[in-house]
């Protein structure tokens, strides 16, 4: 499959669970903020102050066109939406550029301390990790290139017409529409939907995929305490290299050293992910906040149809729309996904041979199972977790905002 082939290109593994962060990798390689590439700081620095620049750039043209007046409401929308754009962006690129080490750190437990996929050599899971990762690639690459062509139409589009117009209406102190002003300052729109895609995409997807890589854990981690106590265990500690600290060849020896490994694999996942919502609480708060004031903003220009004057105004609003709710739901249901897998382990673990382990493992069961339990979830500073309520709960606050921003505007 040329999708495997290039994954273990950039990633150099086999394991679908570890080679699932290849696509954001590239986006985020692309605008040197991936934090394992080799690149020196300078030209990190220069990179990142260029991509600043350039929305900032952008951002003031749209900013000029704003009449502050409350006549003006309707006139203001689309460059309100494409400033919040442009706000989500920078805070993308300034929290990452923060956040660097930590997930530098991520990425590294990912590719040392994360089991194989094949650990448990049991072919129903190979598959359904298989699926798990073919599924989540599709989804990401079918968004990414209907984004690609979508504003491909819409920057070819206005080279067709005679007059000089930009695919965003901004204002500059300057005629713009005298050459070289206007092939430049379209070239900086290119650019600016470009970088602002590869930041806010590229942060979206890694987060996507590294929880993705996580539920791929905890499926493994479910097989293996289900085979705790058979002889598929000797295998997997074989795997693990646990015998060559085991010093007894009896069979509750072995169950309690596996059991070990296993909780602390556990562990290991739990503290990964409360490090993973430390790393991105601000971001997808920031993220999320930004989504919903806009998505207020495109229910109401939709609706209203003198809020939308052009074409253009219309196409980006009904893009914008897809792409927000895409973007909440990326979020929403890898939490949904997780919440799942992580509540199977209790159901995995009574589902092993425990029942013929003498009574000392046993009491280390139960303190397992009370401990696999933990209500552990991928959240948002615990205001509210990433899972399908929150997701309507958030369309929800948007359309009773929308409803009050209507009755005022009335």
């Amino acid at each position: 499959m040329i999708m495997d082939e290039i994954a273990y290109k950039i990633m150099k593994t086999k394991y679908y669970g570890k080679m699932v962060i290849w696509l954001p990798k590239i986006l985020l390689g692309l605008v040197v903020m991936w934090p394992k590439a080799k690149v020196s700081l300078m030209r990190r620095f220069i990179v990142t102050s260029g991509s600043i620049f350039i929305i900032s750039f952008t951002a003031i043209g749209l900013l000029n066109t704003l009449n502050f007046t409350f006549e003006s409401i309707n006139h203001n929308l689309i460059g309100s939406l494409l400033i919040m754009s442009c706000f989500q962006g920078v805070s993308k690129i300034i929290l990452m550029s923060i956040k660097f080490k930590d997930i530098a750190d991520i990425i590294d437990n990912i590719s040392l301390k994360f089991w194989p996929d094949d650990l448990t050599g049991y072919v129903e899971v190979d598959e359904e990790i298989k699926k798990f990762y073919i599924f989540t690639m599709s989804t990401c690459l079918v968004f990414l290139g209907t984004v690609a062509v979508f504003f491909s139409i819409f920057f070819i589009t206005p080279l067709l017409i005679e007059e000089r117009i930009l695919p965003f209406n901004v204002e500059y102190s300057f005629d713009w529409k005298v050459s070289p002003n206007y092939e430049l300052i379209y070239l900086s729109q290119v650019f600016y939907v470009h970088i602002l895609a590869l930041y806010v995409i590229g942060t979206d997807f890694f987060y996507l995929c590294t929880v993705v890589s996580v539920i791929i854990q905890f499926k493994i981690l479910q097989q293996c305490l289900s085979l705790l106590n058979s002889n598929e265990m000797v295998e997997i500690m074989n795997k693990l290299d646990i015998n060559n600290i085991i010093k007894s060849d009896k069979m509750d020896d072995l169950c309690k050293e596996y059991l070990k490994k296993c909780v602390k694999h556990h562990l290991l996942l739990l503290r990964f992910i409360k490090k993973l919502n430390a790393v991105f609480n601000l971001i997808i708060l920031t993220e999320w906040s930004t989504v919903m004031l806009s998505m207020c903003l495109l229910i109401y220009m939709l609706v209203q149809n003198y809020a939308v004057n052009t074409f253009f105004e219309t196409a980006l609003a009904l893009s914008m729309v897809i792409a927000y709710l895409q973007q909440l739901a990326f979020y929403c249901i890898v939490g949904s996904i997780f919440n799942y897998q992580i509540n199977l382990l209790p159901e995995h673990l009574f589902g092993s041979k425990w029942i013929v382990i003498n009574n000392e493992i046993k009491k280390d069961l139960t303190f397992v199972l009370q401990h696999s339990q933990q209500n552990l979830t991928l959240n948002v500073y615990n205001i509210y977790e990433l899972n399908m309520v929150s997701y309507l709960q958030v369309l929800k606050l948007a359309f009773s905002v929308y409803t009050l921003f209507s009755n005022v505007s009335n």
